[in-house]
């Protein structure tokens, strides 16, 4: 109010009056009043207070729409899954989805949203789920300015181009932002700059390679049977204090063997028609009642399986797993988790998009094992459990001794942090990376790395190849080591130039080209090797371990003919050792002794005095 001289001011008490009135004044003028109770949760959010107010705030608004969101989905799911579908959604989904908004052009009042169920649940968790309208088309607003600043200031504004300029609709454009959010553009900014900047200073240095010291490596097949007997004994003493776990690399999918599914999921022809996956699932539960045997337990121990998977094929192997009944293992002890991608990059360093709203993006290699341990909450559950040791290994390698109680023996005899299988090189060409040294730290050196002088150099004291321990992605690390390496933040990358698919300059299609147009990022397993203090190498039989998968039915090697061949030559030397004699039978018959009978060959001497001859094909236990 003025005062006499006409200046304003603010009284400290009543001195006026103010009429006003109310919209409910008008109810006693009602002549038949309707009063309905609506759920205080789904119809009332008042916006009153600030933020950071627990109550009537924005903040309060917002958990409020949240929770009517997840209600929403929830019961959209319940209509056109399963129990056990809704229960992994809302586990996996729903539980971990900080915000969850759904724009009302979506639903009014949670009708219609089945169609986005299936979408989500196959996707990976997201921090926030917002759906939005694909009828309406998006603009500037359609990017958090938090998002756009962030982006804005690396140099990276550009992936918003499409969205400011309305060519995508409000759907696309809140998956493009999801996508985004995924990142930090300072600190993938900065990964491009330190790795194009360590690529191109690596090829001015000469490195100093070296073969593997002696002492470090040890040739399976000349230990003493007593020391074999230790170290299979420490093994299997370790899976039955629960301290050994195994760890499938899982991402790939079976595209060069005309498979359209996970690797995993590929049947290789067996007369038991066993996937991969169910192999190595088998091998497990016989290496934990050898355990159970050995130490006349009451029950088996539980071998933790982890299966890292990839954002293709992560969901279609759970639910693999799932409709076998997890092929005998405990749904406890199985841990499926999803390794990460990057965002492919020009060669100038911006981001690269494949559509008008999709980032271009590729997987970070298998070394992206040690950030998903970490991120998904994988490496401190090993931790939680005491698992001391955890064998690694790829899921193409169909004679892969699962959770060996061998190689665990032998990494603990040794006290190794990193121990590795290799297979001896059979000739200098053959084209294969060798575990060695570079500059006196441990890693693994490619084959094009190698001149001729080097491939060719053989150790006088062994008769064998100087750089012939050849990598076969088959890896024990203790846990110790395992947490050095997913805790570090100075991971290399390396550099790869690839014909990345890339939109055209209106954001209507997207090109391939037919030569190299971005890079990229991508690591090793074994790039955490000169982290070790004390590797080891153990050098096995070729032919009684390593049996790839990776090529075509009617390759000439690495193909699942192959595979099969070699996995009938061992089930045959056991049962030859252990007595037996055939029958003559077709060249190309196959002899398979499932897992349950036998993991190496042991306990076959029955078998082996009833069955015989032996006619093939055969295939010998019981699942």
């Amino acid at each position: 109010m003025a005062d006499e001289t006409g200046t304003t001011f603010t009284p400290t008490s009543n001195s006026g009056i103010k009429l006003e009135s109310f919209i409910f004044d008008a109810f006693p003028l009602s002549s038949r009043m309707a009063v309905l109770s609506v759920p205080r949760e789904t119809e009332f959010a008042p916006v009153k207070n600030p933020s950071g107010n627990p109550i009537d705030s924005p903040d309060s608004a917002r958990r409020m729409l949240h929770a009517e969101g997840k209600a929403w989905l929830l019961a959209a799911a319940t209509v056109i899954s399963t129990a056990e579908e809704v229960d992994r959604f809302a586990h996996e989904k729903l539980e971990k989805a900080r915000h969850i908004e759904i724009s009302p052009l979506i639903s009014y009042r949670g009708e219609g949203l089945e169609a986005y169920i299936k979408s989500l649940m196959k996707g990976l968790p997201r921090d926030i789920i917002r759906l939005e309208s694909s009828k309406c088309m998006a603009s500037g607003n359609s990017v958090p300015t938090t998002i756009r600043r962030a982006f804005d200031k690396c140099g990276q504004g550009h992936v918003f181009r499409f969205i400011d300029a309305g060519k995508v609709n409000a759907h696309e454009a809140c998956e493009l932002v999801e996508t985004l959010r995924q990142f930090d553009p300072v600190q993938i900014v900065d990964l491009f700059e330190r790795s194009t900047k360590a690529d191109n200073a690596e090829k001015k240095v000469v490195d100093e390679l070296s073969p593997v010291e002696e002492g470090v490596v040890h040739q399976l097949s000349e230990i003493a049977p007593e020391l074999k007997s230790r170290w299979y004994n420490l093994g299997l003493e370790a899976v039955s204090k629960g301290m050994a776990g195994a760890l499938i690399l899982g991402g790939g999918q079976g595209t060069r063997l005309g498979f359209a599914g996970p690797k995993g999921m590929y049947d290789l022809g067996l007369p038991s028609r066993k996937s991969l996956f169910e192999i190595f699932a088998q091998r497990v539960i016989k290496v934990q009642k050898l355990a159970e045997a050995r130490f006349n337990l009451a029950e088996s121990p539980k071998i933790p399986l982890l299966i890292m998977t990839s954002e293709m094929n992560h969901d279609t192997t759970v639910s693999f797993f799932e409709e076998n009944n997890f092929f005998g293992l405990s749904r406890d002890q199985l841990h499926f988790f999803c390794q990460g991608t990057l965002p492919c990059f020009t060669e100038s360093g911006k981001l690269i998009l494949e559509t008008a709203s999709q980032l271009a993006r590729a997987s970070d290699g298998n070394g992206g094992i040690y950030p998903a341990l970490k991120r998904n909450g994988v490496l401190g559950l090993l931790g939680e459990q005491n698992v001391q040791y955890l064998h690694v290994f790829s899921v193409d390698n169909v004679l892969c001794k699962v959770a060996d109680p061998m190689f665990i023996g032998y990494c603990i005899d040794q006290d190794a942090d990193c121990a590795n299988k290799v297979v001896w090189k059979t000739r200098p060409d053959e084209s294969v990376g060798v575990v060695a040294k570079r500059n006196g730290a441990y890693c693994v050196v490619e084959y094009s790395e190698l001149d001729r002088a080097a491939s060719e150099q053989v150790d006088p004291s062994t008769g064998k190849l100087s750089f012939g321990a050849a990598n076969i992605c088959n890896h024990l690390f203790r846990l110790d080591f395992l947490q050095r390496c997913c805790n570090r933040t100075d991971a290399k990358y390396h550099v790869a130039k690839k014909k990345i698919p890339y939109v055209n300059d209106e954001g209507t299609a997207t090109i391939a080209p037919t030569s190299n147009t971005g890079i990229k990022l991508e690591t090793f397993i074994f790039d955490v090797f000169p982290l070790s203090k004390s590797m080891k190498v153990l050098a096995v039989a070729r032919e009684d371990e390593f049996a790839p998968v990776k090529n075509a039915p009617g390759a000439a090697c690495d193909s699942p003919d192959t595979a099969r061949q070699l996995i009938s030559a061992q089930c045959k030397r056991w049962l030859l050792n252990a007595g037996a004699t055939f029958e003559d039978s077709a060249p190309d018959a196959i002899c398979e002794i499932l897992p349950s009978l036998s993991y190496n060959g042991e306990g076959l001497e029955e078998v082996a005095r009833l069955q015989s001859p032996i006619r093939l094909p055969i295939m010998l236990g019981q699942d």
